[in-house]
């Protein structure tokens, strides 16, 4: 293929930035030009990108100087591996109609789960099984391994070693003495529906890659039954087309392991291959991936990513992407934020001789500011909140359009003891799964919302929308334990199992109704989203709120956002700040100005992981407790300068890490807050306030 020219480059930085065809030739003019070398490399490259790079930017671009010289001479296509749909979304808003071509056969656009699902594990059921996949679903599976499970019975009771074998599996002997039997049961249940068998090699593993369970080839006349048991089981539901992502994981490499020729059918058809946010990439997703186009001399393979962000666990491995320097491009250079944050952040890299990260922005110029408290004295940490509040103001930060001010730490759940979470800096926090980003501000844009054409997503939006019905009017599970009675927020499992064991007649007539809708979301336009929205308010509002006396409320939830848009000029401050904060609850509003006249300034609370790929004007990284450690612990060389040595110990690994991502998401202004007792003014005045460290006590 011809290299890539500069013509095509401001072609692609027109559409990419508005016409603007010189914001790549910044690079080419004045710095490295790191980014003009991504774009124009069109050979096997691991690309290590620091935060605020353009990483993703710059791939959209090459995308689409590609999608220009489509169709290629050959026939072959392109193959897109991402983890969220961002780049997709970012591709089809740029390119609106012209992206059709990028998104056409032979081209393949989407996350490696639903590469895996399309490609590998649904063909080979129909091949190997004679089964048609329906649905791959993690909630499914469970459903269906509580019902298997409750129709096992005991060994004294005449049953076979199975159900035995499950109940004392599914609960960590160091816990087994302090776990209530309802809970061993349920533990036994969540361990079925994770088990997968590896019918290559004849065993049953706790997860992908877990500890066995029982091995096929065992001597034991136990484990040979448990395993011929859980095989039939399994085989029972990959016949009606249920399985778990983590089967579907299994099936395919079955299916590579039995057809290994198949490689080829892929390689004929896609000349290049990209993998965005490589880091987040599981072992076994690599395998598979590597097995189909590492070392094929007719793929070229494009690893995206930052090796130092690698934050997500999956089943107790760690992503376990390495690239080598001699075959990687790197770009270093960081239009997030100044040398003020990247002097701070470069040390904590668990890779500290690959590159040195650069700050470019030439706005970031506020120093890091580390707040100290006293947990002795300090009877209530929301005065941290508050002193990150002034500091947005008295450097103005709040002026800045579309600012953006977050306060991070690693764990939000609320433990038993008094050690430090989210929750002891802001009471009112609540963790939300990190697995679906499935927020919207109104009911309509749940419903409005592009997805692929199949009806399970859209039945999933719509279950998103009625839980977040369900929050706005308090409407709660409530679990007796002992005496006390807990309300907690509902889940979709939680929630549908209520309504069935409850009131039953209104599970299956919003079963109905959810597939009802569901295609009048696929099939219909606009107006079909309202009809839907309106009936969805009327089933809501008559058959289950009002289970509990309760009615619905005139929320903003329940407003188009064009009239949200018109009624702000109208609306009060005071007013727009209460509906605001309806809208989000993880949000602490930090009051000021005079008396009569008061203003809100909107600081989100969230995880770490929660905030992984966004963009802050300032950060807040508060520190918190976890694994009999607090964060601080774990750096504190580190906030000295001295550079991370890659030790592979995972837990520590993953400290430096997550520290890592949080520090590396401010604009503007940085801030730690860390208990004196771990680092004393003493200490911070005398190490750290010399390399440019603004000291602040709490008192």
């Amino acid at each position: 293929m011809e290299p890539i020219t500069n013509e095509e480059i401001e072609y692609a930085s027109k559409i990419l930035f508005e016409n603007d065809s010189t914001k790549f030739y910044d690079d080419i003019q004045t710095k490295t030009g790191e980014r003009i070398d991504v774009i124009k490399c069109l050979e096997n490259k691991s690309i290590v990108a620091c935060p605020g790079s353009g990483k993703t930017t710059a791939l959209i671009a090459k995308l689409i100087i590609l999608s220009k010289r489509m169709p290629f001479e050959d026939g072959r296509g392109i193959c897109v591996l991402t983890h969220t749909n961002v780049a997709i979304d970012l591709i089809k808003e740029k390119l609106g109609i012209g992206a059709s071509r990028l998104f056409s056969y032979p081209n393949f656009f989407g996350t490696i789960q639903s590469f895996i699902d399309k490609f590998l594990a649904a063909p080979y059921c129909a091949c190997k099984y004679q089964s048609r996949v329906r649905h791959i679903d993690n909630d499914r599976v469970n459903s269906d391994a509580k019902i298997f499970y409750h129709h096992l019975r005991f060994k004294k009771h005449g049953g076979n070693p199975l159900k035995n074998s499950l109940y004392r599996s599914g609960t960590r002997s160091n816990d087994w003495d302090k776990t209530r039997t309802d809970e061993k049961h349920e533990n036994a249940i969540k361990y079925l529906s994770r088990l997968v068998v590896d019918y290559n090699l004849q065993k049953i593993t706790d997860g992908l890659g877990g500890r066995t369970f029982r091995n096929g080839k065992s001597k034991s006349e136990t484990a040979l039954q448990d395993y011929e048991d859980i095989c039939k089981y399994k085989l029972k539901l990959i016949s009606k087309g249920i399985i778990s992502y983590q089967d579907a994981y299994s099936l395919a490499n079955s299916y590579l392991n039995n057809y290994p020729q198949i490689a080829n059918v892929f390689q004929e058809r896609f000349r290049f291959v990209f993998i965005d946010e490589m880091q987040d990439t599981a072992i076994h997703q690599s395998q598979i991936t590597n097995q189909l186009f590492k070392g094929s001399d007719k793929t070229v393979v494009q690893e995206y990513g930052d090796p130092n962000q690698a934050i997500y666990d999956y089943e107790g491995q760690s992503g376990e992407w390495k690239p080598k320097k001699e075959d990687s491009l790197f770009i270093t250079e960081s239009k997030r934020f100044g040398e003020n944050i990247a002097i701070v952040i470069n040390p904590l890299r668990i890779q500290p001789e690959n590159y040195l990260i650069k700050g470019i922005n030439g706005n970031s110029l506020l120093p890091p500011h580390l707040i100290l408290f006293d947990e002795a004295k300090t009877k209530d940490y929301i005065q941290v909140l508050n002193k990150f509040g002034e500091l947005i103001l008295v450097n103005n930060l709040h002026k800045i359009k579309n600012s953006k001010f977050v306060a991070i730490g690693r764990v939000g759940k609320k433990r038993e003891d008094e050690e430090l979470t989210l929750k002891s800096f802001w009471k009112k926090f609540e963790k939300h799964s990190s697995k679906s980003k499935t927020y919207f501000p109104t009911l309509i844009e749940y419903l409005r919302k592009e997805l692929p054409s199949n009806k399970s997503n859209y039945t999933e939006n719509i279950v998103n929308a009625i839980l977040h019905i369900l929050d706005l009017h308090d409407f709660r599970n409530e679990i007796t334990k002992g005496k006390k009675t807990i309300k907690r927020r509902f889940s979709k499992t939680t929630f549908f199992n209520y309504l069935k064991k409850e009131h039953e007649k209104i599970y299956y007539n919003l079963k109905d109704k959810m597939s009802d809708w569901s295609l009048q979301l696929k099939h219909g336009n606009e107006l079909f989203n309202i009809d839907v929205e309106k009936d969805l308010k009327k089933f809501v509002a008559k058959k289950i709120l009002s289970l509990k006396g309760i009615e619905l409320s005139d929320s903003i939830f329940f407003n188009h956002p064009e009239k949200i848009n018109e009624s702000d000029d109208e609306m009060g401050k005071s007013e727009r700040t209460e509906k605001l904060h309806n809208l989000n609850e993880n949000t602490y509003f930090f009051q000021y100005g005079k008396e009569g006249t008061k203003e809100n300034l909107p600081i989100k609370i969230n995880t770490i992981h929660g905030e992984k790929g966004e963009t802050h004007t300032a950060t807040l990284y508060l520190e918190t407790y976890y694994n009999k450690k607090y964060d601080s612990q774990g750096i504190k060389e580190q906030l000295l300068g001295v550079p991370y040595q890659f030790n592979h110990k995972p837990e520590q690994d993953m400290a430096e890490k997550l520290a890592y991502v949080a520090m590396s998401r401010a604009q503007n202004l940085l801030c730690l807050a860390i208990s004196s007792n771990r680092i004393s003014e003493k200490y911070a005045r005398e190490k750290l306030k010399p390399l440019g460290w603004e000291i602040i006590t709490l008192t």
